[in-house]
């Protein structure tokens, strides 16, 4: 399935674009896109996501939006993505 990624910030600076368009698996969650774009984009995208050490701990200060609604952190690894949502993925200090 295709899922839209917008990214803003040092996310941008990060992955070097502004808007992506992801193949992803059906069935797949927020934490396994983020996982993918850390496997696209590396580490300096990796330290922006996850907590430093861990490698499927989403970042504190990362917010995550889904289709224009705010998720809490905890919530990457249990809310399954649909064909054509959109994610947008920001530091808090943009917020």
């Amino acid at each position: 399935m295709r899922v839209r990624v917008e990214l803003i910030g040092q996310l941008r600076e990060a992955a070097g674009c502004i808007q992506i368009v992801v193949d992803i698996e059906n069935g797949s969650n927020l934490l396994d896109l983020i996982k993918a774009l850390v496997k696209s984009y590396g580490a300096r995208f990796e330290e922006r996501v996850f907590i430093i050490g861990t490698a499927s701990e989403v970042a504190e200060d990362l917010f995550m939006l889904l289709n224009g609604k705010i998720l809490s952190r905890d919530k990457a690894s249990s809310t399954e993505l649909k064909e054509n949502d959109t994610v947008v993925l920001m530091p808090e200090a943009i917020i």
